[in-house]
């Protein structure tokens, strides 16, 4: 398991190499709001590397909640977590 946060690192210098070459099970985005232009960035580079093909790719947090049918819409291979995604 690797976790990369890419408010503070960069898509191509970590979040790419980190996934390796064995495809993970799940790649998880977690997308808050303001942060689309960086969401859209991460997804369409993984869907060019073909990562949408090898794993499971969700996406969760306030933008996926809101904006899942956009998102859908756009990358009709993304899994959208809608809601809460945390039991209490």
């Amino acid at each position: 398991m690797a976790y990369t946060d890419l408010q503070i690192s960069d898509l191509e210098a970590d979040l790419l190499p980190a996934l390796g070459a064995e495809p993970p099970d799940v790649i998880g985005i977690s997308a808050q709001y303001g942060t689309l232009r960086q969401a859209e960035r991460t997804l369409d580079r993984l869907r060019q590397e073909g990562w949408f093909g090898r794993s499971c790719v969700v996406a969760g947090n306030v933008l996926p909640t809101y904006a899942y049918s956009w998102l859908l819409e756009k990358y009709p291979d993304l899994l959208c977590c809608i809601g809460r995604g945390e039991l209490f």
